[in-house]
């Protein structure tokens, strides 16, 4: 599921990828329309309370979406822009305000014979006396796109049902009663 890159970015920093993805039974839009909204981020992880677009912001490129952790039992924001998007394709986010390593993100989808493939990429740009420290992060960025991508598979999954009335006019498809 997970695979870990490295690459000189120039002389002086160093670039760390995560990856996560897996195939889920449901055409790419329906992925595409449960991953996008900030507001479906409660559903995904655990740890977010609330999700929200930031008012005034577009949708797409130069979007922000907020999050409000329970870490602790304390409540922690953070916010990411959206910098590249192609709906139902890919959204690329960076942190705001997230430090030097703070990871960029991607959120990919492809079309696969059984439906969608959902891939999640962590990138980290650093200097190099920081290596041993994002090499550490890398694994848990891993581990919780995994969570994230179970659960996303799960919802998906079980709203995928060609038969459901809701699906049918979703798909502008008449009522077979």
């Amino acid at each position: 599921m997970g695979r870990r890159e490295s690459s000189k970015a120039d002389g002086q920093n160093e670039t760390l990828e995560g990856r996560a993805n897996t195939d889920i039974r449901a055409p790419r839009q329906l992925v595409w329309d449960l991953i996008k909204p900030a507001e479906s981020a409660p559903l995904m992880a655990p740890t977010v309370t609330r999700a929200f677009r930031a008012e005034g912001t577009p949708m797409g490129v130069g979007e922000i979406q907020v999050f409000i952790h329970t870490l602790g039992g304390k409540e922690q924001v953070t916010a990411v822009e959206v910098i590249d998007e192609v709906p139902a394709e890919y959204s690329i986010t960076r942190p705001i305000g997230g430090g030097e390593f703070a990871p960029t993100v991607g959120y990919f989808l492809t079309d696969t014979a059984e439906g969608t493939r959902l891939e999640i990429r962590h990138r980290i740009s650093f200097p190099r006396r920081g290596a041993a420290y994002v090499r550490n992060l890398i694994p848990s960025y891993e581990e919780s796109s995994r969570a994230v991508l179970q659960r996303v598979k799960v919802i998906a999954e079980s709203r995928w049902d060609d038969r459901s009335p809701g699906l049918r006019a979703w798909n502008g498809q008449p009522d077979q009663n």
